[in-house]
């Protein structure tokens, strides 16, 4: 390969998206292992909660956002949403040029090695209803998988309001009935569950918690190194975009993201 045409593609950026900010949380972890990568940040922000739409609706805004990403050249898409993941994963990621990525496996290679039965999982309605954590789980280990839904937590995100009796109040009524079971290990299955750490330690210990986002981290920057597209000598930045309020995303982004950043209201091509 002509080595500027290498340059050009190993600098390319990388695409992440999610239904709002709780991607975020994921983009955190990329840019702490791949600080010399570009990231484009989307924000699907005008049809969340991802986790009460239905199939159909779930594929079409995955691929509204995928073709935009291929507009952008983008080596590779990251699918920072465990609903996206859970749904729509296994129906699109052959349909485009790059790789895309979700955090179901990454995790579930992880559990694999740990010397532990009993996982919980906390997530939206849509991936708990699809199995897809459980199924991906078992699928490398034999663990007993306890699933609850958890409805509210995500807008708790949106809507700033993680340091509330409200959200105390119903964190805990998630957590103790997965407490009942024994588990060993808890994973946060949704991208927005990260900002209620601090709340959800309140009730169960540390090293109980599991962030897929780590894991899945490490999937990115094994792929890069392994495919030879790690970006070449320069200090990575991000670009961020959200189809709903700029102005919300931006103020609670910025306080849930640890740094301020600038977004663009982007209305997408649509299927």
């Amino acid at each position: 390969m002509n080595e500027k045409i290498k340059q050009l593609q190993n600098n390319a950026p990388i695409g992440v998206f999610d239904s709002g900010i709780g991607g975020l949380s994921v983009l955190h972890e990329l840019e702490l292992l791949l600080p010399a990568e570009d990231f484009i940040y989307f924000g699907d922000s005008a049809n969340i909660p991802y986790g009460e739409k239905s199939v159909e609706e779930l594929i079409k805004f995955s691929r509204n956002i995928l073709d935009y990403f291929a507009t952008q050249n983008v080596k590779m898409v990251v699918m920072a949403c465990n609903t996206s993941s859970s749904v729509t994963l296994d129906v699109v990621k052959n349909e485009y040029d790059f790789e895309i990525v979700g955090l179901l496996e990454p995790i579930s290679q992880y559990l694999a090695c740990l010397d532990v039965q009993n996982i919980g999982i906390m997530g939206t309605s849509a991936t708990i209803k699809s199995n897809a954590y459980k199924d991906k789980i078992c699928e490398y280990s034999n663990k007993n998988v306890f699933q609850l839904a958890c409805p509210g937590l995500v807008e708790l995100v949106e809507n700033d309001l993680v340091n509330t009796k409200k959200a105390n109040d119903l964190v805990k009524s998630y957590v103790e009935p997965l407490l009942q079971h024994d588990i060993q290990r808890l994973i946060l299955g949704c991208t927005h569950y990260p900002f209620l750490r601090d709340v959800i330690l309140s009730f169960i210990k540390e090293d109980i918690l599991l962030n897929p986002a780590v894991y899945l981290s490490k999937a990115v920057y094994d792929f890069l190194k392994g495919n030879n597209l790690l970006a070449e000598n320069k200090k990575g930045s991000a670009k961020f975009f959200c189809s709903g309020d700029m102005e919300d995303f931006v103020s609670v982004g910025s306080k849930f993201y640890g740094k301020s950043f600038v977004a663009e209201c982007l209305e997408l091509n649509k299927r």
